[in-house]
């Protein structure tokens, strides 16, 4: 059950960096080498800060509190997103309004995480 979990939630991150790397190439923006590493590295080390700390927390915390505390706040925090997205669409008009990827990304990618966080609730 688990690892649907890990690769739906890979999907749904990648949506966004899909969304991002379209509208970069849509205005031939190139991002240097050294910059690209250095961001990979930067997400490295927080995903690995945010694993470890997620193994200490369970030293406190059974592990059904900590699966529907964690699905708890995926929806919670999705829905927060896609209130907040509604509203900036509203406000502003993007580059890629015209394209699936571009303008929908974010919306697959809040709803998919919702659908985790449910999934996970009751699994």
């Amino acid at each position: 059950m688990h690892w649907i979990t890990i690769i739906l939630i890979g999907i749904a991150a990648n949506l966004d960096n899909l969304g991002i790397i379209l509208a970069y190439g849509a205005k031939l923006t190139k991002i240097a080498i050294g910059s690209n590493i250095m961001i990979a590295f930067i997400s490295m080390f927080l995903t690995y800060v945010a694993v470890f700390t997620g193994g200490a927390i369970t030293v406190y915390i059974s592990p059904s509190l900590a699966n529907f505390a964690g699905s708890l706040l995926l929806c919670v925090m999705c829905y927060w997103f896609l209130v907040f997205m509604v509203q900036s669409i509203i406000q502003q008009v993007y580059l890629l309004t015209k394209t699936f990827i571009g303008k929908y990304s974010t919306v697959i990618s809040g709803y998919l995480f919702i659908f985790i966080g449910v999934y996970e609730m009751f699994a």
